[in-house]
């Protein structure tokens, strides 16, 4: 098993909107709409974790391409 985790703090791409990042990070995580407005509380939380490094990495990429900084 993985020792990497993606954590995510609210921060945003440049000029992304956070409803937009919102709505797709609840579509790609399974989550619903109140876990979604959870993530952008100013906590820094835990997306996935026990990864490896690669999974993690292609994680943090998927993540960027929807608008989130992880």
């Amino acid at each position: 098993m993985g020792s990497f985790q993606v954590l995510f703090s609210g921060q945003l791409v440049r000029d992304a909107e956070r409803s937009t990042v919102q709505a797709r990070l609840a579509a790609e995580l399974g989550i619903d709409e109140r876990k979604a407005r959870q993530l952008f509380l100013g906590r820094t939380v835990v997306i996935r974790s026990q990864l490896e490094e690669s999974d993690a990495q292609a994680l943090q990429h998927r993540l960027y391409d929807l608008g989130a900084i992880c």
